[in-house]
């Protein structure tokens, strides 16, 4: 199954395919990302994550709003 979601800030769906529905199950039930799918990227585990938890970044916007934020200290 492909994993989808959206960028909080601009909108860009971003998808990581081929996951296993058990393994999603798993996730879903409180294993941490890192142990399900250690081959992964970060910025796809991070997809994953925010697919569970409704809120994500786009690498770019990531960027830019931790951008901010470090200017802003």
């Amino acid at each position: 199954m492909d994993i989808k979601t959206k960028c909080t800030n601009c909108g860009d769906i971003e998808k990581v395919p081929n996951i296993n529905e058990a393994d999603w199950y798993h996730y879903l039930q409180g294993e941490h990302v890192q142990n399900i799918w250690p081959d992964l990227t970060s910025d796809e585990r991070e997809v994953l994550i925010g697919a569970r938890s409704g809120t994500h970044f786009c690498p770019t916007c990531w960027d830019i709003i931790f951008e901010e934020e470090e200017e802003e200290d």
